[in-house]
């Protein structure tokens, strides 16, 4: 049955082979073999949903901690806080990269905490609610995903023009694959709703 499928790769490949695994065809009907291949296939697929769906949650817990830590440095002095985490990780404040944080911590307000813990918790929530759905297999949740992952890759491109670092690229290109593999999955799901309403038409 594979040896008739078409050469596709990617997603189309993997539509391909649901189809036939599934048709009705006389030419390619139902076997054993066939059915154990869709089951492979779709549980590979939720697999992978599954590993997006902790990432994503564990994102969100981190996200989440961030925020309450903002939040405690409301009515306290930031920029000795900044100083502390200067001394402890043992850098040199006079270097470029310490000393903008310095000078960024000595300028923040509670107004600016509040703000940037409000979109912490907010983008934490939004990362929970999108790993939820993952976790079921739901169509929104990957439509979301590809939102909440793409819509850093411009920003994550423009860091990296500015500065590359190991922990930028790697975030980058862990961004990219999320939005393809859902991007695929959606594909997917689209070119089998297709074939359903031509088949019943």
């Amino acid at each position: 049955m594979s040896a008739d499928l078409p050469a596709l790769n990617g997603a189309d490949h993997l539509c391909a082979t649901i189809r036939a695994a599934e048709s009705d065809d006389p030419d390619q009907p139902r076997t054993e073999i066939g059915g154990a291949k869709l089951m492979a296939v779709k549980s590979f697929s939720m697999s992978g949903i599954r590993v997006v769906a902790i990432f994503e949650a564990l994102k969100s817990g981190l996200v989440v901690l961030v925020g309450f830590g903002l939040l405690s440095l409301i009515n306290h002095d930031v920029g000795a806080t900044a100083e502390w985490i200067v001394r402890r990780l043992h850098l040199n404040p006079v270097h470029r990269y310490p000393r903008i944080f310095l000078d960024a911590a000595h300028h923040v307000t509670d107004v600016h905490l509040w703000l940037f813990a409000s979109l912490a918790l907010t983008d934490a929530v939004l990362r929970g609610v999108t790993a939820y759905g993952l976790w079921y297999d739901r169509q929104w949740a990957k439509w979301l995903g590809v939102i909440t992952a793409g819509v850093y890759v411009p920003l994550e491109i423009y860091e990296i023009v500015l500065h590359v670092t190991t922990l930028k690229l790697v975030t980058l290109v862990t961004n990219i694959l999320i939005v393809v593999y859902l991007g695929s999955l959606l594909y997917i799901d689209k070119q089998e709703d297709l074939s359903e309403k031509m088949g019943s038409a």
